[in-house]
């Protein structure tokens, strides 16, 4: 991300480390700080001297406390390491700060010339106050002598004598539920008394069984299955599915028939509806009854015939519609997602604090500034676990595309496309095909000037900003960053960018926790 992200890349890395010394033996006032320092278009600025001033501030009004400068040089990944504390003192001492006198922040200005012509690049809360420099503040860590041991309070009233229910017949056995006595009446001769989830049963148990995920969905059809995991006792003679348009499905509605016995099992869906959403539970029958495992969900695919991209439209489980359009041999969505659920109707998380957001390994999406207008006009923003989450985040016959299919798409547009280039311009003419040519104040158009835009694609990019890895939001009206499906890394995933003041498309491998828009494309 370039220009309108400046702030996002020169933000400041602090890292606090207290120099190894015991608090008796004297503490240090110091600790390391370190910084990512990148030019206004967003490249790193290597191997270049740059003056900086680093100020100490607390309370509403952020007075100094301490401020010294550095004469420092970035290394070849832009970063530069100083110690805070063994600059050039030009206000206050370090060794006066009470450090537990609530939140204290960094105040950061540099001179990117190496002079001290300072400008200021960011204000941020000190989040980790070094222990040491905390103890030297506030006294002595060593606790002082045990109290003597207070008077004992009064003794409580007696409860109540408990019961013991009486039978009613002979044999009639009872037990704890954990709120109340239950009854288990008298077996017949020759039955044998098991627990069954903790609960006496006389002659055995249900069968334990899992549901499969759904796989290889069709217009008329899809792929299941089940796990008996346990046979309670009894042999399971019957196992397979049940399935139907309402929930809970048992073998009173439509099922299939896959054998007998404990193990996993494959079941076949046949003769489904187009475009309907169907559920699923495995079930195993023994002496003792029928079990049932846990309901999945799935739609069914558009039938194949009647569906022409660019004329017809599709719709996710939430029942938001989109439009298509035919790009090449590729067929997209010419909107931003919206949907709230997976594929199979679990609902995705929202709502994180910025805390949550910056933390989460989980999928989650966001609405830019929690407004729903935003929602309508841009749609949601995802972040890169939702997209790879196994549950589906495209309708049904559609998916997220990956790297691969977005170079396809840059390279139609534009056959000299540098489409292998990482974190930088792969096209300086395809962003204008992409992008819509609506600009502000037209409600989701572009900043002016909206360079290069022609919308020649149909691909009707719209401005929809990001959330940022630390839950800030940023960009609306300037930029569009969207996901692909293809991982870069542990952390990483590939993005493409674009932006309101140029035509290009950028490709960029970006942390996994930012939050971006998502088109979909058909299978």
């Amino acid at each position: 991300m370039k220009q309108i992200y400046l702030l996002l890349t020169t933000l400041l890395l602090v890292h606090v480390q207290v120099f190894g010394q015991s608090v008796s033996s004297g503490v240090p006032n110091k600790f390391t700080y370190q910084s990512v320092v990148r030019d206004t278009s967003g490249q790193l600025v290597t191997n270049q001297p740059v003056g900086m001033r680093l100020s100490l501030q607390r309370g509403p009004q952020m007075t100094n406390l301490y401020t010294e400068t550095h004469q420092l040089t970035t290394n070849s990944n832009g970063l530069l390491t100083c110690i805070i504390g063994s600059g050039q003192s030009t206000l206050g001492m370090m060794d006066t700060i009470d450090w537990s006198g609530g939140m204290v922040h960094v105040k950061t200005e540099i001179d990117m010339t190496g002079g001290s012509n300072y400008s200021l690049v960011s204000t941020r809360e000190l989040l980790s106050v070094p222990y040491a420099l905390y103890s030297l503040n506030s006294g002595s860590n060593t606790p002082g002598p045990i109290g003597p041991m207070g008077p004992q309070g009064p003794i409580g009233l007696t409860g109540p004598q408990g019961t013991f229910p009486s039978g009613t017949q002979p044999g009639e056995m009872n037990y704890w539920n954990g709120t109340t006595w239950v009854s288990v009446p008298p077996g017949n001769h020759g039955q044998f008394l098991v627990f069954c989830n903790g609960i006496p049963t006389w002659g055995g148990c249900l069968p334990q069984v899992t549901t499969s995920p759904i796989s290889s969905i069709t217009s008329t059809g899809a792929t299941t299955g089940g796990d008996v995991t346990a046979d309670g006792g009894a042999s399971v003679t019957a196992r397979g599915v049940a399935y139907g348009t309402a929930q809970n499905p048992t073998t009173a509605n439509s099922t299939t028939s896959d054998g007998t016995g404990t193990g996993v099992f494959t079941s076949t869906l046949s003769g489904l509806t187009a475009s309907t959403l169907y559920y699923v539970r495995a079930y195993a029958t023994n002496a003792v009854g029928t079990a049932y495992g846990n309901e999945v969900s799935f739609t069914t695919s558009a039938a194949a015939s009647s569906f022409t991209c660019g004329t017809s439209t599709v719709s996710d489980v939430d029942n938001n519609t989109y439009n298509t359009v035919q790009i090449g041999a590729q067929c997209w969505t010419q909107g931003n997602l919206k949907v709230s659920k997976y594929r199979n109707g679990d609902n995705i998380p929202t709502g994180l604090s910025n805390s949550a957001w910056e933390n989460t390994t989980s999928g989650a999406y966001a609405i830019y500034n929690n407004d729903p207008v935003n929602d309508g006009l841009y749609g949601k923003l995802y972040n890169h676990y939702a997209v790879t989450d196994s549950r589906g985040l495209c309708p049904t016959g559609w998916h997220v595309p990956s790297d691969g299919e977005w170079k396809v798409l840059t390279k139609y547009l534009d056959p000299t496309a540098d489409t292998n280039s990482t974190s930088s311009t792969a096209s300086t003419t395809a962003g204008g095909a992409l992008k819509s040519t609506a600009t502000q104040p037209t409600p989701g158009g572009w900043a002016s000037p909206n360079t290069g835009a022609t919308n020649s694609s149909g691909f009707t990019a719209l401005p929809g900003g990001l959330r940022y890895i630390y839950g800030d939001f940023y960009g609306m009206s300037n930029g569009g960053v969207w996901w692909s499906s293809s991982v870069s890394s542990g952390s990483g995933a590939w993005s493409r960018d674009l932006y309101s003041n140029d035509s290009d498309v950028d490709r960029f491998d970006d942390l996994r926790t930012f939050g971006f828009s998502v088109r979909c494309c058909r299978d």
